[in-house]
């Protein structure tokens, strides 16, 4: 998936500190209707997905005191990654540049239902506002 926002759209800035949402990046990781489950649960999802989110700070915005933390994570009861990777690097005309990469791999496969609170965990986490914002100085 491949677009681009301009910072209008998803930043502020106020008294010299820009806070930004970062779409797309968060987002449930299975789909789940209940907080609870009785029964066991087949999960049907083969599938691979990378997302690449690359974000050019205005000029003077040069550090980052909120930002999202990588993270690496073998989904429950083997239903697959999830690798969340965050760089950060200046570019050539000074400008600090953020890299976000998520790639998700989930394959099939049932879940008991004493293990379905994990997989709540999991979406909570992945949905938590700490996963797309970041504050910039």
């Amino acid at each position: 998936m491949f677009f681009s926002a301009t910072a209008r759209d998803y930043a502020t800035v106020e008294k010299g500190v820009l806070t930004l949402l970062i779409p797309e990046v968060a987002g449930a990781l299975f789909p789940l209707r209940a907080d609870t489950r009785e029964q066991p649960l087949f999960i049907g999802l083969n599938d691979a997905s990378e997302l690449l989110c690359r974000i050019v700070l205005p000029e003077g915005f040069t550090r980052l005191p909120v930002a999202p933390a990588p993270m690496r994570w073998a989904l429950p009861n083997g239903l697959g990654t999830l690798d969340y990777a965050v760089q950060t690097g200046t570019r050539e005309d000074g400008r600090l540049e953020v890299t976000i990469t998520r790639t998700i791999r989930r394959c099939s496969g049932g879940v008991e239902p004493h293990l379905y609170p994990a997989l709540l965990e999991c979406n909570r986490r992945m949905t938590h506002p700490s996963v797309r914002t970041m504050v910039a100085e």
